[in-house]
């Protein structure tokens, strides 16, 4: 005997108004403007199912889902990174008091992403105070970062694999090629400089020749490459580079400019994220990071330049000599 089939559902045609006023849920379908729980099921349905008779269907309580995506979602952006580089010595209460804590509101700040406190001020004046903020932030772009307090030092950091560090293949100001890859079984800075950068970037270089200093008592098998990358290469010619390098005393076999046609620049400065935009005065605005690439080309820290201490590079880089 044939199984019977189940007699078809009586579907009630919707309006084209209506159909245009239903929202749209999040990866769940069509769903009704919300309304109060009470006003929706009227204590006349359970919890799984559905006032809209004409669907015949449970629900699988969709509007509560489509709540709970968001706010999990939510939660996801705004967490931090666990596998961020954290520092023990950022924890004491003399330096966490002075850094914003992380999305999770506790813990060690990652000290690449580490800002100063600024305190919360509300009412009028505090919002004339941002209108003067947002309307002088074209004019202070990419300035130096005030000066802050004196992050203690970590003799024997502790520094994570963050991600591998993005090939790059650029040209010295002798016109040679110098690749990254060229430089496995090395320590390398790299970092992003232009020569017409009036505050950040001289700063910048200044640290770095500090830096080139200490490194200059290794070995030469062992010593770290630095490599420092016009961001502004339309008017950065090599011969600008050359004296911008005299000017800080860099040693060609230690710390290289590097520069290359516009196209090639603007494809490395998108793989290690440090985009720029005009400024005024025919400044550029660019991040100015920092990144510490390990011999088999990992990079392990990320320096922001308000918190890259030459001091602390140099205990990093004994760190990352020390590891097998």
């Amino acid at each position: 005997m044939p199984a019977r089939r189940p007699a078809p559902v009586a579907r009630r045609s919707l309006s084209l108004r209506e159909l245009h006023r239903r929202q749209r849920g999040a990866g769940l379908g069509h769903r009704q403007p919300r309304a109060p729980a009470s006003a929706r099921h009227r204590g006349r349905h359970r919890a799984g199912q559905h006032d809209a008779r004409h669907l015949r269907r449970a629900a699988a309580l969709r509007d509560e889902l489509g709540d709970q995506q968001h706010r999990l979602l939510a939660a996801l952006r705004a967490a931090p990174d666990p596998h961020r580089p954290r520092r023990q010595a950022e924890a004491r209460p003399a330096v966490h008091g002075g850094l914003r804590a992380g999305a999770g509101g506790s813990g060690a700040t990652a000290r690449h992403a580490a800002q100063l406190r600024r305190p919360v001020r509300r009412g009028p004046r505090a919002l004339a105070a941002i209108l003067v903020t947002v309307l002088a932030a074209p004019a202070a772009a990419h300035e130096a970062p005030p000066p802050g307090p004196a992050s203690p030092l970590t003799a024997r950091p502790s520094l994570s694999a963050i991600r591998a560090a993005p090939d790059l293949v650029l040209r010295d100001v002798g016109g040679r090629r110098v690749g990254l890859a060229d430089l496995r079984g090395r320590i390398v800075l790299v970092s992003f400089v232009y020569t017409r950068c009036t505050a950040a970037c001289p700063l910048l270089a200044a640290r770095l020749a500090r830096l080139q200093q200490r490194i200059a008592s290794l070995p030469s098998p062992s010593r770290p490459a630095l490599l420092s990358i016009s961001v502004d290469p339309e008017r950065d010619s090599a011969a600008d580079l050359r004296r911008y390098a005299a000017r800080f005393g860099a040693d060609g076999s230690t710390w290289r400019f590097l520069r290359d046609d516009p196209a090639r620049v603007r494809a490395t400065l998108l793989a290690w994220d440090e985009g720029t935009r005009p400024a005024p005065g025919g400044e550029l605005d660019h991040p100015a990071r920092v990144y510490l690439v390990d011999r088999a080309g990992t990079i392990r820290e990320i320096y922001a330049l308000a918190f890259f201490d030459d001091r602390q590079a140099w205990l990093d880089i004994q760190a990352l000599l020390r590891e097998p």
